[in-house]
């Protein structure tokens, strides 16, 4: 139904969502481990993207939505909100599509901001659940962009209006860490992917047109025009007749080229 509030019950189910559970214990992992080690010196971010780790470490590209803020309070929403995102996505594409959607539109992130850091000699850093969650949360939004969302349990907004907020979340953050408004466009293109990716992208990737009934349909009922001018006239004729006849034929069918077998 139009701008009904989405059932929180059927977004939270738990069957078939593995690899949301990944990134989820992933950060609450690294929380953990940024916690225990805050005396020591120890620190997971060996795991983000930044200036200092990529491409030397080129796994950072993809597990830095993996890096955990030391934040509780953010961490715990953070994870309301991918069991709610990423857990209806992996649901409705398979558990394979949404990891390669993952994977692919991080280290596109990573690939992004390395190379306008390294035109405009600027430094970068990813890392966080919140970033990560970005481009999962366009696609989501538009799938679901006659939606509202609840926020905090506190006020409803429309799906649309939310996409637009993380993107320009994602931009900024990207641009204040950055130093430079510029870096903020490599905030934009997972984003942007996501958006295409979700209102039809994925059925276009390596898929072909379906073929119709009546391709070649004409080459097949006619045969070469004789070279003869009488033959041909008298053949331009006859072939009228008959596509008249087929074309009515057709028509009292109620057949159409979307017609399937």
């Amino acid at each position: 139904m139009r701008n009904n509030v989405v059932n929180m019950r059927s977004q939270f189910q738990t069957a078939g969502t593995p690899i949301t559970y990944i990134i989820i214990a992933g950060n609450v992992l690294t929380f953990l481990a940024s916690f225990v080690g805050m005396g020591s010196g120890f620190s997971p971010m060996f795991l983000a993207a930044s200036s200092l780790t990529f491409p030397m470490l080129p796994i950072t590209a993809v597990t830095w939505p993996l890096v955990s803020t030391t934040d509780p309070i953010s961490l715990f929403f953070g994870v309301m909100w991918a069991l709610w995102v990423c857990g209806s996505l992996e649901r409705s594409w398979g558990s394979q599509v949404f990891a390669w959607f993952v994977v692919a539109l991080s280290a596109i992130t990573t690939l992004a901001c390395w190379g306008l850091g390294t035109l405009l000699h600027a430094p970068f850093g990813l890392a966080g659940l919140w970033l990560g969650l970005a481009a999962p949360t366009v696609a989501w939004c538009y799938i679901n962009r006659r939606e509202k969302v609840s926020i905090y349990f506190i006020f409803q907004i429309p799906a649309p209006w939310l996409g637009a907020i993380t993107v320009a979340s994602s931009v900024y953050q990207i641009a204040v860490t950055g130093g430079s408004p510029i870096m903020g466009i490599a905030g934009l293109i997972s984003p942007a992917l996501a958006y295409w990716y979700a209102s039809g992208g994925r059925f276009a990737i390596g898929k072909k047109r379906s073929p119709s009934r009546f391709d070649g349909f004409a080459n097949e009922l006619r045969d070469p025009r004789p070279t003869n001018p009488i033959t041909r006239f008298l053949d331009d004729i006859r072939k009228k007749k008959r596509d008249a006849k087929i074309e009515k034929m057709f028509k009292n069918s109620g057949l159409g080229d979307d017609d399937k077998d």
